[in-house]
């Protein structure tokens, strides 16, 4: 019966893949809370509350860039334009590196280890 170390051992040349192939995921997970965080800013907006600073230094920093005040509907604009490229960058990426990569390195340690046993034969 193979030990827990033989099994880490069948995935000794894929290691680089499955770490980035983790933190990929692990990233996309993240980024997937930037839509709920972004909608209780516009709850803010909305009911008259502060937004908080990072976004109100993104507010500052956008108005300066395109020239316009920082008023409600800026505000709210900003916000949803943020969940809208986060949606649409994050939707298509995350199934491709997250799924792809940890069947790559599951079937690729497979094939390996086919191989290893047909060659004993």
């Amino acid at each position: 019966m193979a030990s827990f170390r033989d099994v880490l051992r069948y995935y000794r040349r894929y290691y680089v893949t499955s770490v980035l192939s983790i933190a990929g995921s692990s990233l996309f997970e993240v980024l997937e809370l930037v839509a709920p965080y972004a909608i209780g800013q516009i709850l803010n907006v909305l009911s008259g509350q502060p937004m908080d600073r990072i976004w109100q230094g993104m507010m500052v920093f956008l108005s300066e860039v395109t020239g316009q005040g920082i008023t409600r509907e800026f505000q709210l604009a900003v916000l949803m334009g943020v969940m809208f490229v986060f949606g649409v960058l994050r939707a298509p990426a995350q199934p491709w590196i997250g799924d792809w990569f940890h069947w790559d390195v599951a079937l690729r340690s497979r094939r390996d280890q086919t191989q290893r046993a047909i060659a004993k034969f």
